[in-house]
């Protein structure tokens, strides 16, 4: 019963690890996004808010 139980724990510290990982890469893609969307026109400080694009880093608009 050992042996099951330490594979047991085992796997399931991997899936927490693999969550983790899973849910930071969300969080960048999300950021990327919006970061793409802010440089490209598509979000302004009329339909987002100031403090999304200090968030950003405050991304500059390429079509000026």
């Amino acid at each position: 019963m050992g042996i099951f139980k330490s594979i047991y724990s085992s796997l399931v510290r991997l899936d927490k690890v693999q969550a983790l990982q899973n849910a930071v890469e969300l969080e960048f893609l999300i950021y990327c996004n919006d970061r793409e969307k802010w440089t490209h026109g598509r979000r302004t400080a009329e339909n987002a808010t100031i403090r999304e694009w200090e968030y950003l880093n405050k991304p500059q608009n390429e079509n000026r």
